[in-house]
């Protein structure tokens, strides 16, 4: 590993792919390898690359003072001559509005690359910069609030060019906070972030490197908040030039949309009114939250001084908890405490009412021993998850739970569950004296949810064994990669789900009936490959059902874009098809087709991938909007030759379809 002048280069890191000639057809040059081994160069420059097989290879190199370097090899070779070369270099001077240097700032080429950082000069060099006409830009330092300044460059390879940027002076925005009758509401927080974020998730312009720091900005303040004074009234400093997005905070306040002059816009989840610099004063009307208060205490009237109310911590003296009212609305809140049992409260809220719960009283409970067997062998089953719930919140879609404070643990949070032990059993030290239900789930049995009376101390659960699906995951016939099987009933409901591990795959117990089984997600080979045909199979009560997908090793990537805009869901079906016009059609056609991965990004217009498609005719169906009543669909056919890239323009001309589809 060598410099243009012959030198060696030392800690260049070099990693080794082996080419896939067998898989050219559906994948883009950088996805036709398999990565294989990793090195760095020696002091002396020497390095040493090990493949698995001879053959075809590419090499890619990276070192932070030259350019990224990639070459085709073939192997076995010895004596091998890598020469890197420095490129363009690009030495910044970043000024403030007075002329003085500016520290601290972060500086990046256009498009993103990786950054610099002004000195105490206001200087900062970017290195090993590829050749051409380039935008380079500058950020505000982190203390400071979010502005950019950016110039065109013509970078020339082993040049060192020039460039200084200076901000020009900032605009100021000046307005006031008052609630609904025209009072100043003091210690508001202030915020804003630029207009554009609106329409881009990247920012437009000098904007883009940076518009992860301004959505920061305008969710946690930083310095870019101020608070309004005794009047009501604020003044923000240093603002980015054109539109901007300007909103106000206050605990037990919002903003009133309707009240707020101007047109009003949510950002990341915060409402706010557009305006400009120089556009005149802004008034934000915030109105007044109506509260829910109360008092956690014991049996004796004690109050409870540390508790949790749907998880979140208080600790008050007195016991008391306050909560501001957003909107009308049902909840059930969830309250409890170390050592006492857990207790809930369901409430009605009206905007603009108070609520007074009164005393929430946290009982010490009974502690309930519970047995879990298997119904057929009468054993112990280990490792069964434990939950207790009120009996009206065993509802689909509910997690509110007596036992874990925050929501029953979702599959993957197995250390927060509560699980039998060797024996099958598992001790629940507080548990409220009223009637209660309990669930109980095992990967290998069907769940069940048994009541337990309000002075019950002892339950056995027995669990039925259920039917299982299992299966091969596989590209070409070769059996590898990670991922996602999900399996849906005929209805098309979310019945299991099951992670692929080294190709395989194994679901958890499943009730007699009809199932479609799809790979939602398979990673094969560093390459993601969504293109496994959904299939549908008939499990009976017991048992294992075998599934085996399996892609094949060639076909085509089609891609299909969508100028009109993204649509709610797209299907590439085997063969022809008509308008699904029932919603059992529809699951029908589902079942049978290759879901699309989702692809945007680079400025391009969104679109959707498939990929190892085998040649043949097609039908592509479109779904509007999945969460409309009626649904609106559109179906055209498609040709897919043999293995290459077919790229296709969707131009919906919606109908009526099914009067639902499942949105989960």
């Amino acid at each position: 590993m060598v410099d243009e002048s012959g030198r060696p280069v030392a800690g260049a890191q070099l990693h080794l792919y082996q080419l896939d000639p067998g898989r050219t057809g559906d994948l883009a040059p950088d996805e036709r390898s398999t990565h294989v081994h990793d090195t760095a160069s020696g002091e002396d420059g020497t390095f040493l690359l090990e493949a698995r097989r001879p053959g075809a290879h590419r090499v890619t190199v990276h070192h932070p003072a030259f350019r990224m370097t990639a070459l085709p090899v073939t192997l076995p070779a010895r004596e091998a001559r890598l020469v890197l070369r420095r490129g363009a270099s690009l030495e910044v001077t970043v000024l403030d509005e007075d002329g003085l240097p500016l520290a601290g700032s972060e500086v990046q080429l256009l498009p993103s690359s990786r950054p610099g950082h002004t000195d105490r000069a206001g200087k900062a060099l970017l290195e090993a910069l590829e050749p051409g006409k380039r935008r380079v830009a500058a950020a505000t330092p982190e203390d400071e609030p979010l502005r950019t300044v950016g110039a065109e460059v013509e970078l020339v390879d082993g040049r060192r060019t020039s460039v200084v940027l200076r901000f020009a002076p900032a605009p100021k925005l000046s307005g006031v906070v008052v609630d609904g009758r025209g009072q100043p509401v003091i210690f508001a927080e202030v915020r804003a972030a630029p207009a554009s974020l609106l329409e881009s998730a990247f920012g437009e312009g000098d904007l883009q490197p940076f518009s992860f720091r301004a959505r920061r900005e305008w969710r946690s303040g930083t310095s870019l908040s101020r608070y309004t004074g005794g009047s009501g009234r604020f003044t923000l400093e240093r603002l980015p030039p054109g539109p901007l997005l300007v909103g106000a905070s206050r605990s037990g306040y919002a903003l009133d949309e309707r009240a707020t002059p101007g047109p009003v816009r949510t950002f990341e989840g915060r409402p706010g009114v557009l305006t400009t610099p120089g556009a005149g004063e802004v008034r934000l009307v915030m109105k007044a939250l109506a509260r829910m208060h109360g008092r956690v205490v014991r049996a004796d009237g004690s109050p409870v001084t540390r508790f949790t109310l749907d998880g979140d911590p208080y600790e008050d003296e007195q016991g008391a908890f306050g909560l501001s009212i957003l909107r009308d609305g049902r909840g059930v809140l969830v309250f409890s405490a170390p050592g006492l049992a857990s207790t809930r409260r369901e409430v009605r809220f009206q905007e603009g009412v108070d609520v007074d719960l009164g005393e929430v009283v946290l009982e010490t409970g009974r502690e309930v021993r519970l047995r879990v067997v298997d119904a057929d062998t009468g054993r112990p089953v280990e490792g069964a998850f434990v939950d207790v719930r009120d009996p009206a919140d065993t509802g689909a879609g509910s997690d509110t739970s007596l036992l874990y404070p925050s929501g029953a643990p979702r599959h993957w949070q197995r250390e927060k569950m509560r699980l039998t032990d060797a024996e099958g059993v598992v001790r629940l030290p507080a548990v409220e004296e009223r009637p209660r239900v309990v669930r109980v789930e095992h990967c290998g049995y069907l769940g069940t949810w048994e009541p337990l009376g309000a002075r019950q101390g002892e339950l056995t659960v027995a669990l039925r064994p259920g039917a299982r699906v299992e299966g091969a995951v596989s590209v070409g016939g070769e059996v590898s990669g990670h991922g996602r099987v999900e399996v849906r009933t005929a209805e098309g409901g979310r019945a299991a789900f099951a992670d692929i591990r080294d190709g395989r795959y194994r679901t958890c117990a499943l009730e007699a009936g009809r199932y479609a089984v799809q790979v939602e997600l398979h990673v094969f080979e560093n390459r993601t490959l969504p293109s496994h045909g959904s299939r549908w199979v008939e499990v009976a009560a017991r048992g294992t059902v075998t599934v085996d997908f399996d892609a094949p090793g060639e076909g085509a990537l089609v891609r299909v874009r969508s100028p009109s805009g993204p649509v709610g869901r797209l299907l590439l079906v085997p063969g022809t098809l008509g308008p699904p016009l029932t919603r059992a059609a529809f699951l029908e056609a589902e079942a049978r087709a290759h879901s699309a991965m989702y692809e945007s990004g680079g400025g391009e217009r969104e679109g959707y991938i498939f990929r190892l498609i085998p040649p043949g005719l097609y039908t592509l169906l479109a779904v509007r909007d999945a969460r409309a009543r009626p649904v609106e669909v559109h179906v055209e056919e498609l040709w897919v030759p043999e293995p290459g890239t077919v790229t296709h323009e969707l131009r919906p001309r919606w109908q009526r379809g099914p009067d639902s589809l499942p949105t989960e």
